[in-house]
């Protein structure tokens, strides 16, 4: 009996996901055995964003698409936290590399992989938030920091001491 469930579970023969109660339960995802799941962010357009302690994964409630750390994708594979603006951006935080924002309208990613410089208290990003005014801030190993749209940089904002900023409220 354990050999003809072995099989079927191989060959995609017993479901992937099933209901219980008011919950779907989701099965042998291959796209995200063995990660560390750091951040989870369900967008605008539908779409479960998963960060993970390797890459970030997309589920549209059918397919899993894995983004790893590239040139034209995210600058990190660690995520440590996910944002949706509110103009539906996905904004990424890496663990030790940066931040990165999806555009869902272009299916690019912006990427910032040196946020001041390349020294790397500068680089970890731990949270991200958006104010009432639509202005995008961090948390990182440096102090806070603004993203100033118009200028697609960072300000940085340091506590006496150069302390970290793990968390935004």
């Amino acid at each position: 009996i354990l050999t003809t469930i072995s099989f079927a579970m191989a060959f995609g023969l017993l479901p992937a996901q099933e209901r219980v109660g008011s919950f779907m339960v989701y099965k042998n995802v291959p796209e995200l055995a063995g990660k560390r799941i750091t951040a989870v962010c369900q967008s605008k357009y539908g779409y479960l964003w998963i960060g993970t302690s390797d890459g970030l994964v997309r589920f549209d409630g059918r397919r899993y698409v894995t983004f790893h750390a590239s040139g034209s994708s995210i600058t990190d594979n660690q995520v440590s936290h996910l944002l949706e603006d509110d103009s539906g951006r996905l904004w990424i935080a890496g663990k030790l590399h940066g931040l990165s924002r999806y555009d869902p309208r272009t299916g690019t990613f912006t990427r910032w992989p040196a946020i001041w410089s390349e020294t790397a208290q500068f680089q970890r990003v731990h949270k991200i938030a958006e104010s009432a005014d639509g202005d995008i801030w961090l948390a990182t190993g440096a102090g806070m920091a603004r993203y100033d749209a118009g200028a697609n940089t960072f300000r940085l904002y340091q506590a006496p001491g150069k302390a970290p900023v793990i968390d935004l409220v």
